[in-house]
């Protein structure tokens, strides 16, 4: 008989394959003490395994979410692909303090993208899904500051210290 953790994410991971096409899950059992289950999501479209380890207070516990860049860099030197990108806490990733991040939440006055998260507010109604779905916003989010970052740079080498001007820009990013 599945224990009720089971049943759900069974539930959770069909609604996200519905929804997601192009992805792969796979539902892993941790042995242990206490059984600990790991949902591990692939995002083909933004080269992203997600991993949600889900134990023995899931869903009133919200879970703890791994990202991995899966891009992978060729070294010419030797003719080898290599992943530089290693598993890391997407709650870390949400507490980084940016430029173009504060000015988006300035406007809405929040103090960070930590304090947004599905994960911060989590309750026993909350789904995987919306944490995947926050993934993809807070990914974009923070493609947009690496423009924002390009953008500044080149405003000052030209000695124009624009930061209005650049925010203003990428209002149209």
């Amino acid at each position: 008989m599945k224990d009720i953790r089971m049943r759900r994410l069974t539930r959770e991971v069909e609604a996200i394959q519905e929804i997601y096409k192009n992805t792969s899950l796979i539902i892993e059992e941790e042995e242990s003490d206490n059984i600990i289950y790991n949902v591990v999501v692939k995002l083909n479209n933004i080269n992203t395994i997600l991993s949600f380890r889900c134990d023995n207070y899931y869903p009133f516990k919200a879970p703890i979410v791994y990202y991995e860049n899966t891009n992978t860099n060729t070294n010419t030197n030797t003719n080898t692909n290599t992943n530089t990108n290693a598993k890391k806490n997407y709650l870390n990733k949400l507490c980084i303090k940016h430029p173009y991040i504060n000015y988006i939440f300035r406007k809405d006055e929040i103090s960070c993208a930590c304090c947004l998260s599905v994960l911060c507010n989590w309750s026993a109604g909350c789904r995987i899904i919306k944490i995947i779905n926050e993934y993809i916003y807070n990914h974009e989010l923070f493609n947009k500051c690496m423009y924002y970052d390009i953008l500044l740079k080149s405003f000052n080498k030209i000695n124009i210290n624009a930061i209005e001007l650049v925010e203003k820009i990428m209002d149209f990013i």
